[in-house]
């Protein structure tokens, strides 16, 4: 469903949107294997969206995976894939497996990712994100134009925060909270929403999260969104800002059944985004983007459909990558979406592997900051 918000009137009945936007005008792109800064290193996410690694490759990843499986499995679904010792991941050199800023020490982080039933945490989502804003700066099948780049888990988490703060708050006090920062820096006054809104402005500047962009210079931003579920599953998805649209378009694998909580949770972002955007100074930054603090429309976007309870992740990864390629025709469908888990997994740990050897490092970014 898609929904609107306004924050003074009534909800506006929710509508269907038969595809996504267009970002941009699109332009043809070639995939072009391996990237800029090592052209004859494959990271993840580098090939194209369907090509499967090759058979060497998944066949060194099957013998390492394979290895202490727990047997209990097939008799007991919901026995651990590893026990013990076999899930940890030991090298006589003492290395550890480091996927861009986790250490990854257990076999069953792989087992999530590779497997059906396999639910991804912050870890698995964080750790794509890094290589798809990765990807984004520096692979040739990325369209510059797109002008993107994506928040972390984190973020979602302060943004809860910041919410829970002041979603009781009427706009003059919201004021008030946002003209108090400025003493919050300089020690003059302790209070938690001015702490958990620094650390927003501080990623929104382009600061704390890794191969990340100020957001003044950007279209839209890619938000990872997670719908505690209780004692129920959690559930991703995704949203896409766009910044001078003023919309949260929402990409959910599963919206039907979560619509009225997903519309709730989101309404976060809704809210709290134009009171930090307009403290930043956006409206004076970029000449599209018109200051207010009427809260940022939802729209639902008419995306493919998880067919069980753990797909949820991949898809939230997916979509990502191919808007990140200025795609708007998703190929991704419970047709292929275990292949995707196959292929996430095993570059996942063909490049773990690399590191191992040689810690492919890329050269520190240098973006321009805002003007203080």
């Amino acid at each position: 469903m898609t929904s609107v918000y306004h924050s003074s009137s009534a909800e506006i009945p929710p509508t269907i949107i038969a595809s996504p936007p267009s970002f941009s005008t699109l332009v043809e792109t070639t995939v072009i294997k391996g990237n800029d800064i090592h052209p004859n290193r494959n990271f993840p996410f580098d090939s194209d969206f369907e090509a499967m690694p090759s058979k060497e490759v998944a066949d060194a990843f099957l013998e390492w995976y394979s290895k202490g499986m727990n047997m209990k499995r097939k008799n007991s679904p919901s026995s651990p894939p590893f026990v013990g010792k076999n899930d940890i991941i030991t090298f006589q050199s003492g290395k550890k497996f480091k996927l861009g800023t986790t250490r990854v020490t257990r076999k069953r982080w792989f087992f999530d990712i590779y497997d059906a039933k396999g639910l991804l945490s912050d870890e698995h989502v964080d750790t794509s994100l890094y290589y798809l804003r990765k990807k984004a700066l520096y692979h040739r099948c990325c369209p510059s134009f797109l002008k993107c780049t994506t928040t972390s888990c984190l973020f979602d988490f302060y943004m809860g925060q910041v919410y829970r703060d002041v979603s009781s708050l009427d706009e003059i006090h919201l004021r008030k909270i946002f003209s108090d920062i400025k003493k919050f820096d300089q020690g003059e006054i302790m209070k938690h929403p001015c702490h958990s809104i620094k650390i927003l402005i501080n990623m929104i500047k382009g600061d704390c999260i890794e191969f990340s962009k100020p957001w003044v210079d950007l279209n839209h931003v890619f938000m990872p969104l997670c719908l505690q579920g209780g004692i129920s599953l959690a559930h991703w998805f995704l949203g896409v800002l766009g910044i001078d649209e003023r919309i949260i378009y929402i990409y959910d694998s599963f919206y039907k059944a979560n619509d009225e909580a997903i519309k709730n949770y989101v309404r976060n972002y809704c809210k709290v985004l134009p009171f930090i955007l307009e403290h930043l100074g956006f409206h004076q930054k970029r000449k599209q983007y018109v200051v207010g603090h009427e809260e940022f429309k939802l729209v639902w976007i008419d995306a493919p459909h998880q067919g069980n309870q753990t797909d949820c992740g991949i898809y939230l990864i997916k979509f990502v990558e191919l808007l990140m390629m200025g795609e708007s025709h998703f190929r991704i469908s419970q047709n292929n979406v275990e292949d995707m888990r196959r292929k996430m997994a095993i570059e996942f740990w063909d490049h773990a592997c690399i590191k191992l050897i040689d810690d492919c490092k890329t050269p520190s970014v240098q973006i321009c900051k805002y003007d203080q």
